[in-house]
């Protein structure tokens, strides 16, 4: 990743970060929303979510198992200025919530605290979601 990029995509942060893990192409990945272009902060906090992710569930969840994949979604709500954001894992091994914290859970909480955002995990039994919910003054430069 460029530490240096003022004013980065955010559909290319994402496909980026999680590239090494499975291809666009495969089906096993679905990306969807809005181009915007962000800050370098927000690309680093933003990477640094998605590979604890893409760890995570090669490890553990949806691509751990052939049939499983990932959906990324998000979607920028106007009214209120602030971007929501999904990733839904489907097809893998029955869920869990784990019986405690681990690092990776306190790193994308503390990431999600640094855009001023807030980070939801859910361990529904049939995917692991995360959600992060972010104002966009956190991710785009001042005009």
């Amino acid at each position: 990743m460029q530490a240096r990029w003022v004013n980065a995509s955010f559909e290319h942060t994402i496909r980026a970060a999680t590239e090494p893990y499975v291809s666009i192409g495969s089906g096993r990945i679905s990306i969807q929303g809005p181009d915007i272009r962000i800050t370098s902060g927000a690309v680093i906090a933003l990477a640094m979510t998605l590979n604890e992710l893409c760890t995570n569930t090669t490890k553990f969840g949806a691509l751990s198992v052939p049939a499983g994949r990932i959906e990324i979604i998000w979607k920028i709500d106007e009214a209120m200025q602030r971007l929501h954001l999904t990733w839904s894992e489907k097809n893998g091994p029955t869920v869990h919530a784990p019986s405690r914290q681990s690092f990776g859970t306190r790193l994308m909480g503390s990431l999600g605290q640094q855009l001023k955002g807030e980070v939801e995990l859910a361990y529904d039994p049939t995917g692991f979601i995360y959600g992060l919910n972010v104002p966009m003054a956190s991710l785009v430069a001042p005009a």
